[in-house]
């Protein structure tokens, strides 16, 4: 997939600023081939630093058990090569259509800082966008924000930045407005590593939750450690959220050469 050019975003605007669980098999949905174990499908792909990333679904009787990124190890070096002042971005990449049939979630996008955005996030890292929202609807998100989130659509712990663009604010045409992730270690007091985090983006036109976008630290990426995070339910879901499965876990596991960045322990939205 051909790579874009994207700008970078976000640290003025922080530093300024600073269901039920169980069987979730959908009889619409393409059932997985039956099998002794899980099912993994794949989705869309895209060419990283010479290593091919892609979404999946892994299922298990059509019940879906995650949903994420496979990223080669080794697009970590081969990004951590890339020149100084190098801002790329990849997609979007469909999500399976076992997971988007079942699941808020429908496409993703990755976009590569060399540089960070300054602290905490000052050096190398992904963004990895997991959208609930159609591309068409993506690419027709501009800013600056008219309005802000409902609290009850904000999780705990989150900080809703400025409705205006940014640098002045926290909103970016085709992601949203941004809410930062402060149970994230690199926001605890004393600062641990960045590593992972799980930010939020909303519709800058009506406020509904659109983005679960996680940065992934480069140097992260080319360690052997996990990570893990509950994804904070919000008191109201999205609209566009009701009776699709939401995700309740974040993880960042390496698999053999290849990582998992995934979602998984779903839940019903009301």
């Amino acid at each position: 997939m051909a790579q874009v050019q994207r700008s970078v975003w976000f640290a003025c605007a922080l530093l300024a600023a600073c269901g039920d669980n169980g069987d979730n098999a959908n009889p619409d949905a393409p059932v997985a081939p039956d099998a002794a174990g899980p099912v993994t499908v794949f989705g869309g792909s895209a060419t990283v630093y010479g290593q091919t990333v892609k979404t999946y679904g892994l299922l298990q009787g059509g019940t879906l058990l995650e949903a994420g990124f496979i990223v080669p190890k080794a697009v970590g070096a081969a990004a951590d090569a890339q020149p100084a002042g190098t801002f790329d971005g990849f997609g979007p990449l469909e999500y399976p259509a076992e997971v988007t049939q079942r699941s808020v979630l429908t496409l993703a996008v990755l976009d590569f800082f060399r540089d960070g955005i300054g602290a905490p996030w000052g050096e190398a890292f992904f963004g990895v966008h997991s959208y609930m929202i159609d591309d068409a609807t993506r690419l027709a998100v501009v800013c600056p924000a008219t309005v802000s989130p409902a609290a009850a659509e904000v999780p705990a712990m989150y900080n809703v930045l400025p409705q205006d663009t940014y640098p002045a604010g926290g909103c970016i045409a085709g992601e949203g407005l941004h809410a930062v992730d402060l149970a994230s270690p690199e926001m605890q007091t004393p600062a641990q590593p960045f590593t992972v985090n799980l930010w939020l983006a909303y519709s800058p036109t009506d406020g509904h939750m659109t983005v679960l976008e996680s940065f992934v630290s480069d140097s992260f990426l080319s360690t052997g450690t996990s990570y893990d995070e509950d994804v904070r339910a919000p008191a109201t879901y999205p609209p566009a959220a009701s009776g699709k499965l939401f995700p309740g876990k974040l993880h960042a596991k390496l698999d053999g050469s290849d990582w998992k960045i995934y979602f998984d322990s779903f839940i019903t939205a009301p």
